[in-house]
């Protein structure tokens, strides 16, 4: 052999180093597809027997005015003043109001301000606590801080900064 078929040998060698890791990850690859369809396939078999059913007909809707339907233009949202995460679905035709339910949406975060002794707190609301800020986990009426896992700790305080005046000097 010369030199030149050794040095063809090395480069075949190296080359095929080189690739044994994309070969296998492309085998790989190829498995996942190949299964991948396979479950596409009983998904398309099981929508068209979905497909097939015939319709559910849902509740009926609120009548409207002379046994007209309301439109989508009719619907109003109005939030609670009490609780902006009660809001009220109604229907609307000049004078007619009719109601078509409420969505509370729990858990949604909203900040109550400082912590107050003996209020009620729901999922989500947030409360400070000596300048730190608490995340209420489940209803309750204790206060942050005491080990209650009602609460998570969001934010903690921080140490008190310099005075401005002190850095900048006197204006």
């Amino acid at each position: 052999m010369s030199k030149l078929d050794d040095f063809a040998a090395v480069v075949r060698l190296t080359i095929k180093a080189a690739l044994a890791p994309e070969q296998a990850r492309s085998a790989a690859l190829d498995q996942a597809l190949t299964q991948a369809r396979a479950e596409l396939a009983g998904l398309r078999e099981r929508l068209a027997i979905v497909e097939a059913r015939d319709p559910v007909p849902g509740p009926a809707g609120p009548a409207g005015k002379d046994g007209e339907a309301f439109t989508a233009g009719e619907l109003e949202c109005v939030q609670a003043p009490d609780d902006p995460r009660l809001v009220t679905l109604q229907f609307r035709r000049g004078e007619l109001v009719t109601p078509a339910g409420q969505l509370h949406f729990r858990g949604v975060p909203q900040f109550c301000g400082v912590h107050q002794a003996g209020a009620r707190y729901e999922p989500g609301d947030l409360v400070t606590v000596q300048g730190s800020l608490w995340h209420c986990n489940a209803a309750t009426s204790d206060r942050p801080g005491t080990g209650a896992a009602t609460w998570t700790l969001a934010v903690k305080c921080g140490r008190d900064g310099k005075d401005a005046s002190l850095l900048v000097g006197p204006r």
